[in-house]
């Protein structure tokens, strides 16, 4: 059951966004990672598990939009779902209005 799992999980095939296909786990790695620094701009060269997603945002309004904005598209390109029962967000240096302000942002 669990080697059964860990295949579903597995990206065999993907279609970049000029529409060619990769089927070589190596190519398809390399494509995640140049999805990932489009959108987020980061130096990330090696993905080792993609079962967690961390976020980090200003603590500006716009930030925060922006970050929610940017999910929804990584979302949208691997047609995964956020699990909520599993998701949290975390607070530093802002108020409780923030928190809350922020919080709205985001769903």
């Amino acid at each position: 059951m669990i080697k059964e799992r860990r295949h579903r999980k597995q990206i065999v095939e993907l279609t970049t966004v000029v529409g060619v296909k990769i089927v070589e786990s190596d190519e398809i790695q390399k494509e995640i990672i140049t999805f990932y620094q489009s959108l987020m701009g980061t130096a990330m060269t090696n993905i080792t598990a993609v079962n967690d997603l961390l976020m980090f945002a200003k603590r500006d309004p716009e930030s925060v939009h922006m970050l929610q904005e940017k999910f929804n598209v990584f979302t949208a390109a691997f047609r995964l779902l956020a699990n909520l029962s599993k998701s949290a967000m975390y607070f530093g240096g802002v108020s409780e209005y923030d928190v809350v302000l922020f919080t709205a942002l985001v769903r």
